[in-house]
């Protein structure tokens, strides 16, 4: 597959990736990874395909959502610009400019429907105060610290659930709009 990506008829429609790529879950893979903020589309150890026998190569299902999703902290870069157009192939694919509109055109169509989505966030944190007030009593996040060198991995564990749901919510429409400035 690489060769035929690298090689000079990458994105030829009839012998290119296209041929080979069900392009479509590459387009929406990539949109999941970039507006969550999640860098671990460059780890190659978190980016899952799979193929049925006479199948195209599809992307997914989406893994790897621990570390830095709707952080700043492990992605610094995710505040101002994207952070996977270099993940694994997808330098390449955006270097074609049908996969670069087509992503542009999908990432259009999902807006309204991800502009919803900080609304129903703002919900269910209200629905889990409660909860979240239990489960602080119970156990103090910042003590995941021990386990990840002394480093504190999402820079939330230190604040309170409202503060913490209230960051999510910003980069989350943070995201949205240096996306639409990027693409």
């Amino acid at each position: 597959m690489s060769s035929v990506i690298y090689g000079p008829s990458f994105a030829d429609p009839a012998e290119g990736y296209a041929k080979y790529l069900d392009v479509q879950s590459f387009i929406d893979y990539w949109i999941v990874f970039e507006v969550m903020g999640n860098h671990e589309l460059n780890n190659p150890g978190s980016v899952y395909m799979h193929k049925t026998k006479d199948g195209k190569l599809t992307a997914g299902p989406c893994w790897d959502f621990d570390w830095g999703v709707l952080s700043y902290k492990t992605s610094p870069a995710a505040r101002s610009g994207l952070i996977n157009a270099e993940a694994i192939w997808y330098s390449r694919l955006l270097a074609d400019p049908a996969f670069r509109a087509a992503l542009k055109a999908r990432f259009v169509e999902l807006l309204p429907a991800l502009e919803s989505i900080p609304d129903f966030m703002e919900q269910t944190q209200k629905e889990l105060e409660k909860s979240a007030a239990l489960n602080f009593e119970m156990w103090n996040p910042a003590d995941d610290a021990r386990l990840n060198g002394n480093s504190i991995i999402n820079g939330d564990e230190n604040i309170s659930f409202g503060e913490a749901c209230v960051r999510l919510r910003t980069v989350f429409e943070e995201r949205l709009s240096v996306i639409q400035k990027s693409l």
